[in-house]
């Protein structure tokens, strides 16, 4: 390179530093004393107007929406609870087929309110009802028992008084007759235990 341009690139340190905005100092001082000046004016005319002037007030008609708001005598809080109360429960367990009241129902003596699901009640009541006729059958067959002992025991006293047959054998008959008359007795406790159940 040549030297002349090399001069160039020297600072030069005899000449006073210039301000970076130069002419527009002065501008940018009258600038921010106006612009304060304007921000004071303009806050003395919003509070001049604001507690000074004068408040509009709009008017309006009040009426009641509801008649019951203008009647309220009491307000208060509690719990509601029933005059009685009735605890319903059932003999037999199972589940829950049908409810026909709700909370706070008013039901009457007599009035069917649940139904259980009843298949193993109905089977339970169906298996006392057979136990039952069995017991009958029996008390039946043992009376026919007891009918046959009793003629055949008069007959043996009769033959043992004419001395046809021996003690033993009218002892055997005797035996027969108390066995049926038994059977009977046990025939009708049979037929008691089926009606309990």
């Amino acid at each position: 390179m040549a030297e002349q341009d090399l001069s160039k690139l020297k600072i030069d340190r005899t000449q006073k530093p210039q301000s970076r905005f130069g002419k527009r100092k002065k501008f940018g001082r009258m600038s921010f004393i106006s612009g304060t000046i304007a921000i004071i004016v303009l806050i003395a005319i919003y509070f001049t107007k604001g507690f000074g002037g004068a408040v509009v007030v709009e008017q309006a008609s009040v009426t009641t929406a509801y008649p019951s708001q203008a009647f309220t005598v009491l307000d208060a809080t509690g719990y509601v609870v029933p005059q009685r109360k009735a605890a319903v429960a059932s003999k037999a367990t199972g589940r829950l087929e049908w409810l026909g009241v709700a909370e706070g129902s008013v039901v009457k003596k007599g009035e069917i309110i649940a139904r259980l699901e009843n298949g193993d009640v109905s089977a339970v009541v169906a298996q006392a009802d057979a136990m039952l006729d069995q017991s009958y059958s029996s008390l039946s067959q043992s009376q026919a028992e007891l009918s046959d002992a009793t003629a055949a025991l008069e007959r043996s006293q009769d033959l043992l008084n004419k001395k046809f047959i021996s003690a033993a054998a009218h002892d055997a008959t005797n035996a027969r007759y108390l066995k049926a008359k038994a059977s009977v007795s046990g025939a009708q406790s049979g037929i008691n235990v089926s009606k309990a159940n």
